[in-house]
């Protein structure tokens, strides 16, 4: 993003191209200024905003080593220390910045082996003042509140206006837009042609200050996280792993910045030496070959697991980019969910895979006919039957970031705050392309904006609607980012209309209660799996007969239903052990067998029989 000098008279007039990275576009925009900018007496301003550690004092670096390889002209580049001008303080409340400032670019100017060419010492000189970590005084008041509060997105917005840091800011105008750093006759001495002011922000553009926004800067770029393709270059070029591993972490790595992903590399490696991973997962390990083709689908599993572990590492540690892509909008801490997590709903299943799903994984050849697969999903149905596991295993299966939509944070009173945060949660699923976008309980944001008689809705209820449409709009044309938005609702007829026409959520599934194969097959994972102990080794015909009794008492309950009344049996049981067991381990397993059993070999004792009366009563009344 880019605005005119008009403080200075002079402007910048220097489009970026939508082809050039930003980082490559900031790069030649600050060489071009130190080579050819011609208003000696006249700094230039420029902000390079984005998240920490992505590369802005990188970007620095590499326009210096191209000036300097580019004129005989030198380049030098200084770095006050900004916390220990502030904190000097005249007796007129001013600091002395403007004063350090200017000694450090006297004493550059005049350091005789600083970048100096050996056979021509009347060559001129280029300064380059780095100002860094300025998000410490030109936040905006109202976002720093927001973030102080948590939770990634901006919250409640002050209505002042007024600076947090009102003498820092009056210090840097009067640098970069009032009296002049030097007189003519000292410039002259100093041959000193271009002066060039480079903010790096710590955040996003509109984190920025107002009043420094609009008056400080010539230009200001803002550098996003690496899109998929940047991410893949990435990896490509700072380790030997094979194109599929590279693709897989590029994959699952959205919204992280660079300092991230060199994170990301050491955690793979650590998980590259686990020579368990595959046998784990029950995954065969693969060959090079294999893995360089990236013709198996064993391969493509293992890669996809692996990317999701070093990318979960990441995100769980105590770095400081961890902890800012913890605080981003739509980050939610999901541990990996399969297809074969998810009990029952084999029909569900086989139509997500045949309508979005496959479809998704085969794009390119779907655009070489003409066709665009869904991008848009409304998994309906009734309360707790897994319409958000589906959603997560959509997104293991795409191997794709998981974002969601938290209405507590989306829904807002102030005028225009809803639709900003919906549209930081869809710039989020577009910087960590690709991406799956999840929004639970769809129609409580997003209903209909006409009652059934034909009534308006809420004037705040309408414009959010209409945003939403406007994103899903964006989304649906965006080719170069891929995001899956993902509805769900319990009641479908409550959402407006607009939303589930072509192009936006047109893709309806319907998720029904568990069927009885799907109840039994949840039944059987605790009284197999979880359970398995408390039950002797010729005790096969009292777990059928609970494995029976549970499929059957808990028909028309919904999956979340069923699953309680599991852990409330599990409860009451464990409860009638504790009465009469002993401290130790051992003796507490036996017992919980011998209440099992209690001399029933063919069916349930009256204590789990007691336990089940109470977790079916209890699982019914909720």
């Amino acid at each position: 993003m880019l605005h005119d000098g008009s403080s200075t008279g002079f402007a910048l007039a220097c489009p970026q191209q939508p082809h050039i990275s930003p980082f490559l576009f900031a790069e030649e925009l600050l060489c071009g200024v130190l080579l050819y900018w011609p208003h000696c007496a006249q700094p230039v301003s420029v902000l390079l905003c984005g998240p920490s550690g992505n590369g802005k004092s990188h970007v620095v670096c590499r326009a210096l080593q191209r000036a300097r390889g580019a004129t005989r002209r030198r380049v030098l580049a200084v770095t006050p220390q900004l916390a220990v001008s502030f904190s000097r303080r005249h007796a007129d409340g001013s600091t002395a910045l403007r004063r350090d400032i200017c000694r450090a670019i006297r004493g550059a100017v005049a350091c005789p082996d600083n970048h100096r060419p050996p056979d021509d010492e009347e060559d001129d000189a280029a300064v380059v003042v780095v100002l860094d970590h300025m998000e410490l005084f030109l936040t905006a008041a109202n976002d720093a509140a927001g973030r102080a509060q948590g939770g990634g997105l901006a919250r409640d917005r002050s209505s002042s206006t007024l600076p947090r840091h009102p003498v820092p800011l009056a210090e840097l105008y009067d640098i970069l837009r009032g009296r002049e750093l030097f007189a003519p006759d000292e410039l002259r001495q100093m041959r000193l042609s271009t002066v060039l002011f480079v903010t790096l922000f710590g955040g996003a553009l509109d984190d920025v200050d107002p009043f420094a926004r609009s008056k400080f800067f010539d230009a200001c770029v803002s550098l996003r996280t690496p899109s998929e393709k940047e991410r893949i270059a990435f990896f490509s070029t700072h380790t030997a792993y094979p194109p599929m591993l590279c693709r897989a972490l590029a994959a699952r790595s959205g919204g992280i910045p660079y300092r991230g992903l060199t994170e990301i590399i050491e955690h793979m490696e650590e998980i590259m030496q686990d020579a368990t991973l595959a046998d784990a997962e029950g995954i065969p390990p693969m060959s090079s070959k294999e893995a360089a083709d990236g013709t198996s689908c064993e391969a493509a599993a293992l890669a996809a697991l692996a990317s999701l572990r070093a990318v979960q590492a990441f995100a769980t540690s105590g770095s400081i980019a961890a902890q800012e892509y913890r605080q981003s909008a739509g980050y939610v801490d999901v541990q990996e969910t399969r297809w074969y997590d998810i009990s029952g709903l084999d029909a569900v299943k086989a139509t997500l895979q045949r309508l979005v799903l496959r479809p998704l994984k085969s794009a390119a050849t779907y655009r070489r006919f003409g066709a665009r697969p869904s991008t848009g999903l409304l998994l309906y149905g009734p309360p707790g039957t897994g319409k958000t596991m589906l959603a997560r295993a959509m997104a293991t299966e795409l191997n794709a970031s998981f974002i969601y939509i938290d209405l507590p944070q989306l829904i807002q009173a102030e005028v225009g705050e809803s639709e900003r945060r919906l549209r930081e949660f869809f710039d989020a699923a577009r910087e960590r392309s690709p991406s799956v976008m999840f929004i639970d309980e769809l129609q409580a944001a997003f209903g209909a904006r006409r009652g059934p008689q034909g009534s308006l809705g809420s004037t705040h209820d309408a414009r959010l609607v209409t945003q939403l449409l406007h994103l899903l709009d964006k989304a649906q044309e965006d080719t170069e980012h891929f995001t899956l938005f993902v509805g769900a609702t319990n009641v479908r007829e409550m959402l407006d209309t607009a939303l589930l026409r072509a192009g936006r959520l047109d893709t309806l599934v319907e998720v029904p209660p568990p069927d009885a194969a799907a109840r039994r097959s949840l039944v059987q994972r605790a009284v197999y799996g979880e359970w398995g102990t408390w039950f002797p080794a010729d005790a096969v015909a009292t777990q059928r007969a609970l494995v029976s009794a549970f499929t059957d008492g808990t028909a028309g309950f919904s999956g979340a239903a069923v699953r309680h009344a599991l852990n409330v049996f599990a409860l009451q049981f464990i409860r009638f052990a504790s009465l009469t067991a002993s401290g130790s381990d051992a003796d507490f397993v036996r017992q919980l067998q011998e209440l099992m059993t209690h001399g029933e070999r063919r069916g349930m004792s009256s204590h789990a029989a007691e336990s089940l009366a109470r977790a079916l009563t209890a699982a019914a009344q909720r």
